[in-house]
């Protein structure tokens, strides 16, 4: 009873490291060549041909020499992923691998490694996994070599990356050996970028125009605070400095320095619906790329501050001066979130105009027309969209959501872009 057990437990070790921890197939080429071999072996034993059966002790010797390197070449060997920091959608990328020999002695020849990538976001069921094979030709003892290959991912979001996979079938192709490397890597693919037409910068030099009157006339307050000064007709009471008003028996407001660059104020307006189709994604993902190369430019190009509102299925609202290390978020963030079934708009519309400089323009990118969005405020509709987005306790005093969406007191005025249609052409091309 206990040799049965032993004689088991062995033969299920032994099973384990050949066909799953270290797999052994039989290559196309190599079932031909056993085909032959049948035959040559068939002829010998009916016809006691000694030639025949010579041939045939070679090639069954050439078979299992194959079978033995192919189960020994994998081991030993350590295989490392360094992927690029950034990747875009749409956009090629290339993918180094290092394969490294921890053998003293001996070299390893024509290594076949190959990668999978899948989106990491969808069900396991439904994620198309693409496989990716690079080729290394020998790997010296103590030594590492490096491959690499190109690939194209063509929408945004999280991919798994991995498990790798070795695989050799040296030296005749008969019989290959494989080994998986266990660990997998998340890779986060940013949104497509295009480019910005000359109508959207001369859109954005005459905002900066109509800003700099703004600012004259109103004395914006998003410099440093550096003095007081008597109240003048056109002050906003959020600046009254109420203990140097106590202390003079007058208003007073507090001073700050007078602004010298541009606002963009922009704010994205993913909504779906109950619409699913690829056409709606299209327009989705549309919408996604003109927005992200709008905080791409201006962060670019240092423009400012930048005061950028999402409203999709998590919403942000976020006002910062323009830099690279914005674009680097507000990528990440639009890379992993996804549209939205309800209404977010007046919640983040009613924020933006909490944060947005007197005379400001406002930029809306959208999924849906601005008629859409009328009719979708109807009636019992309205009433519900305002219940979720009605009283926001902000900076000690309250934002109205159906107020902001109905008034635009703050805001100079509105540009509505509807990615479904036509308009977004005049302003955005794809690369």
């Amino acid at each position: 009873m206990l040799e049965k057990k032993l004689h088991n437990r062995f033969l299920s070790r032994l099973r384990w490291r050949l066909f799953r921890r270290r797999r052994i197939a039989i290559s196309s080429e190599g079932w031909h060549y056993l085909l032959v071999l049948a035959f040559i072996v068939g002829g010998a034993s009916l016809r006691e041909v000694n030639l025949l059966v010579a041939l045939a002790s070679m090639m069954i010797g050439v078979f299992l020499t194959n079978a033995v390197f192919a189960f020994t070449t994998p081991r030993r060997l350590e295989v490392r992923r360094n992927p690029p920091k950034h990747i875009f959608a749409g956009e090629p990328f290339t993918m180094e691998v290092s394969i490294s020999n921890a053998r003293r002695r001996v070299a390893v020849w024509t290594i076949t490694i190959r990668d999978r990538l899948a989106r990491a976001a969808r069900p396991r069921s439904l994620a198309q996994a693409t496989h990716v094979d690079s080729f290394v030709m020998r790997v010296n003892p103590q030594e590492t070599q490096r491959a690499s290959y190109r690939c194209m991912l063509p929408h945004r979001g999280r991919y798994s990356l991995g498990p790798l996979e070795i695989s050799s079938g040296f030296p005749f192709g008969l019989v290959r050996g494989r080994r998986r490397v266990s660990g997998v890597d998340e890779l986060v693919v940013y949104p497509r970028l295009g480019r910005l037409t000359p109508q959207w910068d001369q859109k954005m030099k005459s905002q900066l125009a109509g800003e700099d009157f703004a600012g004259q006339q109103r004395g914006w307050n998003d410099g440093d605070y550096y003095g007081i000064r008597e109240w003048r007709s056109g002050d906003a009471q959020r600046w009254i400095h109420w203990r140097a008003t106590a202390r003079l028996n007058e208003l007073a407001v507090r001073q700050f320095e007078q602004r010298d660059s541009r606002e963009t104020v922009v704010l994205l307006d993913l909504w779906r619906g109950d619409r699913h189709g690829p056409e709606q994604q299209k327009v989705v993902e549309r919408a996604v790329s003109f927005f992200a190369t709008v905080i791409s430019e201006a962060c670019s190009q240092n423009a400012g501050r930048l005061l950028a509102g999402v409203a999709a299925e998590k919403h942000l609202v976020r006002l910062a001066a323009a830099s690279p290390t914005l674009m680097w978020e507000w990528l990440q963030w639009l890379a992993t979130h996804e549209s939205s079934r309800e209404n977010q708009y007046p919640l983040v519309l009613a924020e933006i105009q909490r944060r947005t400089p007197p005379g400001a323009e406002l930029v809306v990118i959208s999924t849906r027309t601005e008629d859409t969005l009328s009719a979708l405020l109807e009636g019992p509709a309205r009433e519900q969209v305002f219940q979720e987005g009605a009283l926001h306790e902000r900076a000690g005093r309250e934002v109205v959501g159906g107020a902001a969406l109905g008034s635009m007191a703050d805001l100079a005025s509105t540009t509505w872009i509807d990615c479904g249609g036509e308009q977004w052409k005049r302003y955005f091309q794809w690369r």
